[in-house]
């Protein structure tokens, strides 16, 4: 699923379909405030597909996405850095990590597609609400998307 397939899909629920009100860049950045949001939701509910794993050593840099350990490992963060209480040794790290957002809407999405009407709801609620600084359409968005999750 790519960036303009979910698109296609907002324009179409928007009615926006020649592009009057909804620049692509807007566009875009709606879907992926939907990825931050829906990669914390999935992280909340310890979903396994957020889990990454690492070979890791003392004084490496915290891999890209990194959220928090998942489980006990004798390690801890530091800044940006990963420690490790016995730095002789390297270890397999398991992580939740959130999903890197797209940069183009040619990019493919970090979600499968069981999560693409979750994304298109999310990212259509977000191009539909104008009024930026009313908290409760942000409770809102989180309680729609963890409804729509398989």
């Amino acid at each position: 699923m790519t960036g303009n397939e979910v698109m296609s899909v907002i324009r179409q629920r928007a009615s926006d379909i020649d592009k009057l009100n909804l620049t692509d860049s807007e566009i875009l950045e709606n879907i992926n405030t939907v990825i931050r949001y829906l990669s914390l939701v999935l992280i909340a509910k310890r979903s396994p597909v957020m889990i990454a794993s690492e070979e890791m050593a003392d004084y490496t840099t915290l891999p890209p996405g990194f959220h928090s350990f998942v489980g006990a490992h004798p390690a801890y963060t530091e800044g940006n850095l990963i420690r490790l209480y016995d730095p002789t040794t390297t270890f397999a790290v398991r992580y939740f990590q959130s999903m890197p957002q797209i940069n183009a809407l040619t990019a493919v999405l970090p979600f499968e597609d069981i999560y693409k009407d979750a994304i298109v709801e999310g990212a259509l609620m977000l191009c539909l609400n104008k009024d930026e600084f009313d908290v409760s359409f942000e409770n809102a968005l989180y309680e729609k998307i963890a409804g729509l999750l398989p």
